[in-house]
């Protein structure tokens, strides 16, 4: 092989490769980039196949894979773009953009050249080209000029384009403006001329000249023009189309004319420009004055779905292969200039249609409540006229055939399948209006329920024949997913109507009743969406969960007409019956498999979520119109907390079954509700209120101590507890104190409220207990105080005590109140003694014992006795006090109290000298501390004797011994 031959071979394997590049690139289609390959195999094949001269000789000095190589194969390379392009091996479009790239890659090569020129002249020691082509790889690229991007043979295309349309536009509007419609022979011929003439210069150009491109559009643009004569020719009377008349031959000439062309351009531009101008003669000829059809939807729709079929079945008469006029190519085009006029068409059939629907139940209203005045235009004759709706559902049926067609016998793809589904739902719309029956909402929820259902059922064979991939009939995967989409779009509009309908019927026009075909409608959607959970529950994702959330829907609006017909339509009424659907999803979850059991529970709670929304909505708009007045408040709040009281126990069983904590929370919320809605219906008092929260909040921390005892850490639902029932009685407690504060000012004496503040310590001091080491224990013990304390100023407000008085039984109180909450400090002290702990138990002594004991000796250092009430209680409170004290003192080894008690209790004993003289009054006294000394002993020997079995007792609770087994049971 010569030096010559083996360089033309190596040239021809960097375009192969650049080839190659394009087509992943995505600028060469895959039949094309074979035809190129075949034909460069070829030329390698054949010995005597000569270099063009397009590749230049390489220089002296060059190297393999070098710069100047690379450019000189570039230069070929743009020569062979342009042989493949009269080849028609590539089209214009392709060859364009395979020109700019390697353009581009040119213009870098021969920059980098100039680059290592400069370097090698600047430089003693000269370095390799490649070396410098590797320091040049990181220049930024060269852009284009801007006459390369102006003169792109595509731009100019564009341009070509463009300029014909807005010259046709305009050539018609002026020659109607200046009166050259006038004579119509002289301008049927004129036109014809010239028409003629722009053709005629186009093939010149193609033919003779090398400006292909321009050829190519001045061609397409006559083409384009021609068949707007066979509509001068019939709108001016010269030739028409009626009566005998013999537009026929023109349109032949028109004909012969396209097919002479397209053997000169070749293009499958020339299919679109046909297919283009016959649409536009037919619209125009519908828009004369003589025919006034153009506004018919029917002539229009006809009209594009003739067309549209011709062009598409036209792709078959077009031979396989790679011709000048293959299928891939004018067969291809032809197929998508149809299907570009049969979306026209529908477009044109589904506005004709839905026009004539809601012309009278919206658009007339529309109009006239925006405009104030009537529809400019009247109702189409489709509304009444069986054969127009008999041609529509022609037309629907035929662009089902067309692209049922277009999939299974030119391209199988999703798209055609999609469109031919959503045809067949909007036949079965005009099927639906052909019959004899009035449309109503009920009428299209029954018929998309059922058209979803059937869909669904075309899914399920589907899928059962997944694993048959013998057929090439469909793509199944495709088909699946289009069948499953439109499956839930035609379950989401029959909610969405249903729901709307009830939304009228509830709350804007209640006189339309509800009926039972609406019933019979929203049970067959409740059906479908079922069978398509059961159908989605076959293949991966989650859509199960939307089936069984519409089908809960759906049932609750049937639920809700079916009381309504039944007489029941108080909601207050409707609301608790209705929650039977959600436990019933609810309980039959346990029964399914998990992700069947998962769309069941969240179909349930969001039907709860909807009746809650339901009950709210319809208390603010208080529709009591049926009750009687006076039956009404009490009625309302009885069957709200029944209400509540279902939604409490349905989160308790959610929170049971499904293990989780917002069940806890939600299940809290409702029976605080209930609780409340149920003491209004009893008439009960605040106090009521207050008690109940801080009993619930109480019950729910027992409970979460009572799990927490078997669990070695606390669960999220353990934790959910504990923290419903701090909210709880934290807000009863908060509660009690406002109130308590709310009601000093009346300086009324009330034994509910003191029983209250009463109950709301002890159940603050439990609340303490039963959290344990959680930082709301100190809250508690706060809030306990905080309580006591308030009590404390109720009754000194409210007694009729003088202020000393008041004073006195305030100071002592607070002071045994500081007194106990000293004495838990000190037991929960460690090894170091806290100083706040000893101040309060010096403290709370003091203002135990001393109010009361300076009272005592100022009465007896009286010398006289007081046997009034108020006397006698401070000869028992201060014997009672300062016993209190010592014992406390010595069981506890404090010193503090032990002091105030024993000087309290020496004091009581030395003072009583006053009293010798009234032997009565010794006499009641001895007898106090006979009871008193009394309890005491009787106390300590208790404790001495059980004083074993006393210690053991938090050991044996602890192991669940003896009467505490309780505590294990279940």
């Amino acid at each position: 092989m010569t030096d010559r031959r083996q360089d033309y071979a190596q040239a021809i394997d960097f375009a192969l490769q650049a080839f190659e590049r394009w087509r992943q690139e995505g600028y060469v289609a895959a039949d094309h980039h074979d035809a190129i390959v075949r034909q460069y195999r070829e030329l390698k094949e054949n010995p005597l196949a000569l270099p063009p001269d397009a590749l230049p000789t390489p220089e002296p000095g060059e190297t393999p894979e070098s710069l100047q190589q690379e450019f000189r194969y570039l230069t070929l390379l743009d020569y062979e773009i342009e042989r493949h392009c009269q080849g028609d091996r590539l089209t214009l479009e392709e060859a364009a953009e395979c020109q700019r790239e390697n353009r581009s890659r040119g213009r870098e090569v021969r920059a980098q050249l100039t680059a290592a020129t400069r370097k090698e002249q600047e430089s003693d020691q000269p370095e390799p080209i490649a070396a410098v082509a590797a320091d040049n790889n990181v220049e930024p690229q060269p852009q284009r000029t801007f006459l390369e991007v102006a003169l792109d043979p595509k731009t100019l295309q564009y341009l070509m384009a463009l300029g014909g349309g807005l010259l046709m536009i305009g050539l018609v509007i002026w020659l109607a403006t200046i009166g050259f419609f006038d004579d119509p022979l002289t301008v049927a011929v004129l036109l014809g001329i010239g028409n003629l003439a722009v053709l005629l210069g186009g093939v010149a150009l193609i033919q003779w000249t090398r400006f292909q491109t321009a050829g190519r559009g001045v061609s397409l643009l006559a083409c384009l023009l021609m068949p707007l004569h066979l509509w001068f020719y019939d709108a001016q009377g010269l030739i028409v189309l009626n009566q005998g008349g013999h537009l026929w031959i023109p349109a032949l000439v028109i004909c012969l004319l396209y097919a002479a062309m397209a053997r000169q351009v070749r293009d499958a531009m020339f299919v679109y420009v046909v297919v283009g101008g016959a649409t536009l003669t037919g619209l125009l000829i519908l828009a004369d004055q003589h025919v006034a059809q153009f506004w018919q939807g029917a002539a229009a729709a006809s009209l594009l779905m003739v067309i549209a079929a011709v062009a598409i079945h036209a792709e078959q008469a077009f031979p396989p292969g790679d011709g000048d006029f293959s299928r891939d190519k004018f067969g291809r085009a032809s197929f998508r200039a149809g299907h570009i006029v049969l979306l026209g068409a529908l477009t044109v059939l589904v506005g004709w249609c839905v026009t004539t629907w809601l012309y009278e139940p919206l658009l007339v209203k529309v109009w006239h409540g925006w405009l104030r005045a009537p529809l400019p235009f009247a109702q189409p004759p489709l509304a009444a006229n069986f054969g127009l709706k008999s041609l529509a559902l022609l037309l629907s049926v035929g662009a089902i055939y067309l692209y049922a067609f277009s999939h299974f016998v030119v391209e199988r793809s999703g798209k055609y399948l999609a469109a031919a589904i959503v045809a067949c739902f909007f036949a079965e719309f005009v099927f639906i209006d052909l019959l004899p029956i009035e449309i109503t909402p009920e009428t299209l929820i029954l018929a998309m329920s059922l058209t979803s259902l059937l869909i669904n059922a075309v899914r399920l064979l589907l899928m059962r024949t997944a694993d048959d991939r013998g057929t090439k009939l469909i793509d199944l995967p495709a088909a699946q997913t289009i069948t499953h989409a439109l499956a839930v779009v035609l379950l989401a509009a029959p909610l969405v109507i249903g729901l709307f309908q009830y939304l009228r019927i509830e709350f804007f026009d209640p006189q339309l009743g509800w009926s039972w075909s609406y019933v019979i409608a929203m049970l067959a959607t409740a059906a479908s969406c079922r069978f398509g959970a059961h159908v989605a529950l076959k293949d991966e994702g989650e859509a199960e969960r939307v089936y069984f959330v519409g089908a809960a829907l759906a049932v609750i609006l049937a639920s809700i007409a079916g009381l309504g017909l039944g007489g029941i339509e108080q909601w207050h009424v409707v609301a608790p019956i209705m929650m039977a659907v959600p436990v019933a999803y609810l309980v039959a979850s346990r029964f399914y498999p998990p992700r069947a059991a998962s769309g069941l529970e969240m179909a349930a709670h969001l039907a709860t979520a909807t009746l809650v929304i339901y009950a709210m909505t319809s208390a603010i708009s208080m529709n009591l119109k049926i009750i009687p007045a006076e039956f009404a408040a009490k009625s309302l709040h009885l069957h709200l907390a029944i209400f509540f009281t279902e939604a409490c126990f349905f989160y308790l069983l959610a929170a049971g079954l499904q293990k989780r904590a917002f069940g806890v929370y939600l299940a809290t919320i409702a029976g605080a509700l209930a609780a409340w809605q149920a003491l209004w219906f009893a008439d009960a008092g605040i106090v009521a209120y207050i008690i109940t929260f801080a009993v619930a909040g109480t019950v729910q921390l027992g409970f979460y101590r009572w799990q927490v005892s078997d669990d070695a850490e606390p669960s999220a639902r353990s934790n959910a507890l504990l923290q419903s029932g701090n909210g709880l009685l934290t807000l009863a407690g908060a509660a009690g104190v406002l109130f308590t504060i709310n009601r000093l000012p009346l300086r009324e004496f009330d034994f509910g409220v003191v029983g209250m503040l009463v109950g709301l310590v002890a159940a603050s001091l439990v609340g303490a207990a039963l959290v344990g080491k959680s930082p709301w224990r100190r809250g508690y013990f706060v809030l306990a105080i905080c309580q006591a304390v308030t009590m404390v100023l109720f009754c000194a407000a409210s007694s009729r005590l003088l202020i000393h008085q008041k004073v006195e039984v305030a100071v002592t109180v607070i002071g045994g109140l500081a007194l106990i909450a000293s004495h838990v400090g000190w037991y929960r002290e460690e090894e170091k003694r806290q100083d706040a702990v000893s101040v309060g138990l010096w403290i709370g002594s003091l203002m135990f014992a001393l109010p009361m004991t300076v009272a005592l000796m100022w009465r007896r250092f009286e010398f006289h006795p007081d046997l009034s009430a108020w006397g006698m209680f401070h000869e028992i409170g201060v014997l009672a006090i300062a016993l209190i004290l010592v014992g406390a003192g010595l069981v506890c080894r404090v010193r503090g109290t032990t002091i105030t008690g024993g000087v309290a209790l020496t004091l009581y004993f030395v003072t009583l000298l006053c009293y010798v003289q009234l032997p009565s009054v010794l006499q009641n006294v001895a007898v106090y501390m006979m009871i008193g000394g009394g309890a005491f002993f009787a106390v300590a020997l208790v404790l001495s004797l059980y004083r074993d079995a006393i210690l053991a007792i938090p050991e044996r609770a602890k192991r669940h011994e003896g009467f505490f087994k309780v505590l294990s049971w279940r």
